[in-house]
């Protein structure tokens, strides 16, 4: 690969159908005010979960999760590997990733062993952590001992215990309190500045999601990494309007058993009734890699053309929110997918769209939005040519092909054959 094509910027144009992918909170689908109309919208975190979660399922490597449960997840692994009950094993947990200024807030919480923050960790940090337990076992041991009481008598007391291994320091003696930051822990200051160094990790890690996506601790801002791809919302090329489907649940036994139709039964009709607002439209998106970013991120030993070759086919094909998908079944694949290869400055399509795409004879609003996308990128790189260097392919619906004409000598058949023209980018 080129050392100056350091972006991979993709475009799509896609139809959803009626349907509620990302809700407000109120309820209704999410929309912007956008070129002096109401369009609906995706938020970039919501169509970019399922891309993550779409990239892990095929992926062989390491990945990351994010979640509250991190402490569960590591006492049940240190109950068998150290020997610990339930709740020496919990406290030892809490204790290691106080490292990173997480703490349980609430006695539920502490035994469900969910902490106060999210985490978004990789699976061999996970391992790590049990590794460092596993080698520092005796000063936990010692640590245990002291800590047992007085976590026991905050339960009791229905208080959730301040676990940390911050060690005070001064001179005197000590006054009698049921916090243990007054305990010696300096056996295991050691272990925290391990735990630390784990996690931080020089904004490097082995997790091919956190690398593309970026981590947020904000228990622990060292650990943060700026993710290597930059993703816009998902809007639509056109105004759109709210509607409310109104929808009720029958009562099976409800009705006269006698099937007659005559007479019902007491209760007879709606078990329940409800409402539930929708939407539909065609949306635009635009997504950028930063592939010298990613690489930095994944370190000299990490694997990014892998990355790009299991990312590109997880954005092709992952459901763009999970919103009420059982109800509405909105899935779809975009109408035009559009793949640059470009040095410098990955632009986002949604300029293209500031005028609104009209209706005309009730034709929809697909085959305008595509040529929106075709004039908008012919432009675009017009006014850059020379300036920067840019490779280009797109895939179309094949019903849409006549309706682009710059675009047409970049086309590929099919997605398979677009991620092959990608890959061989790279490997250039």
């Amino acid at each position: 690969m080129s050392k100056k094509l350091g972006f991979l910027a993709v475009h799509w144009i896609q139809t959803l159908p009626i349907s509620n992918p990302n809700r407000d909170r109120t309820g209704a689908p999410k929309n912007t005010y956008y070129g002096g109309s109401m369009r609906g919208r995706i938020s970039s975190q919501s169509w970019s979960r399922q891309v993550r979660e779409a990239f892990n399922e095929k992926w062989e490597g390491d990945a990351g999760n994010r979640s509250r449960l991190w402490a569960d997840r590591l006492a049940q692994k240190l109950e068998p590997e150290l020997g610990y009950e339930r709740t020496d094993a919990l406290i030892v947990a809490f204790l290691m990733l106080s490292a990173t200024g997480a703490k349980a807030d609430k006695v539920d919480t502490f035994r469900a062993g969910q902490t106060d923050v999210l985490m978004f960790l990789a699976n061999t940090e996970l391992q790590e952590l049990i590794a460092i337990a596993r080698r520092y076992q005796p000063q936990l041991d010692q640590v245990l001992e002291m800590l047992r009481p007085v976590v026991n008598k905050d339960l009791e007391k229905g208080k959730a215990p301040s676990l940390s291994i911050s060690v005070k320091k001064g001179k005197g003696k000590k006054k009698k309190t049921d916090d243990e930051n007054q305990l010696d822990l300096s056996a295991l200051e050691d272990l925290k500045k391990q735990v630390t160094s784990i996690i931080v990790g020089d904004q490097q890690t082995s997790a091919a999601d956190i690398a593309l996506f970026g981590r947020f601790l904000a228990s622990l801002t060292e650990a943060n990494i700026d993710g290597a791809m930059s993703r816009a919302h998902m809007v639509t090329t056109h105004s759109v309007a709210v509607e409310t489907d109104f929808w009720t649940a029958m009562d099976d036994f409800s009705h006269d058993a006698s099937g007659d139709g005559e007479e019902e039964t007491a209760g007879s009709g709606a078990g329940h009734l409800g409402d539930r607002p929708q939407t539909s439209g065609v949306y635009a998106c635009s997504c950028a890699v930063d592939l010298g970013q990613l690489q930095t991120n994944l370190g000299e030993d990490g694997n990014f053309k892998k990355v790009i070759e299991t990312f590109l086919p997880a954005l092709i094909t992952a459901s763009r929110g999970k919103g009420y998908i059982h109800q509405f079944h909105h899935r779809s694949l975009p109408g035009l997918f559009l793949v640059e290869l470009t040095e410098a400055c990955p632009l986002n399509c949604l300029a293209a769209f500031e005028k609104p795409v009209s209706l005309d004879k009730k034709e929809g609003y697909l085959e305008r939005s595509v040529q929106k996308l075709d004039t908008w990128w012919h432009d675009q790189n017009t006014m850059l040519q020379g300036l920067i260097e840019t490779k280009t392919c797109a895939v179309i619906e094949p019903s849409l092909v006549d309706h682009v004409s710059h675009l047409k000598p970049h086309l590929k058949t099919n997605y398979s054959q677009l991620v092959e023209t990608v890959m061989k980018w790279l490997g250039e």
